[in-house]
């Protein structure tokens, strides 16, 4: 093994990871600030224009555009929004966490020692991360696609008979889970070979 490639390998991802982390902070403050104001501007003055386009559905490559009586009011996109901020948020915050982790596991090996003993103990926590984001991800999307029906009012075309149903047909992602059991074993693995190194450098 090149110890040398492999710790400026890892100081080098260790930046890149650095400065990754402090862009997600920054665009979940920025998100959280605009859903902030756009409330506040909404309870102030109900009739302030928070967006355009809000009457119009895309579904693959239709464009459905509704008539101005049944466009979003203000709450019901604001509502739509913080639902959508909220879950965002969560991510983003798992996302700094697992980044720092992340940082935390390329430390030592930037100084020469990939089998650091608390690395194994990092990447256990990463796995729980990876379920906590994809949790949050499964959630965020039933959420979104049950406020969509609200905000849009789509259940109101089934009260006219142009169609007879709408359906939601939300399948569950359960991906997260493989990267759950990847990264566990992989925790092994370090641990293993973090025991491995111990024993060598107590033979030497």
């Amino acid at each position: 093994m090149n110890i040398e490639k492999l710790s400026t390998t890892a100081r080098r991802l260790g930046i890149f990871f650095k400065v990754l982390q402090k862009i997600v902070c920054v665009c979940a403050i920025v998100m959280l600030c605009v859903l902030a104001a756009l409330s506040i501007a909404n309870a102030v003055n109900p009739n302030t224009v928070i967006g355009t386009g809000l009457n119009s559905v895309n579904i693959g490559y239709l464009n459905i555009v509704l008539t101005p009586e049944n466009t979003p009011s203000n709450a019901a996109i604001l509502r739509y929004s913080w639902i959508i901020g909220i879950i965002g948020a969560v991510c983003a915050a798992a996302i700094y966490v697992a980044l720092g982790y992340i940082r935390k596991i390329l430390s030592p090996m930037a100084e020469g020692q990939p089998f650091h003993p608390d690395t194994a103990k990092y990447i256990k926590k990463l796995a729980f991360i990876s379920l906590i984001i994809g949790i949050a991800q499964n959630i965020g999307t039933f959420a979104e696609t049950a406020s969509a029906l609200d905000a849009f009012s789509l259940d109101s075309l089934v009260n006219i008979g142009v169609i007879e149903s709408i359906t939601v047909n939300f399948t569950l992602e359960l991906g997260f889970i493989i990267v759950f059991f990847v990264l566990l074993l992989m925790s092994y693995i370090f641990s293993y070979g973090a025991q491995l190194q111990q024993l060598s450098d107590e033979t030497l």
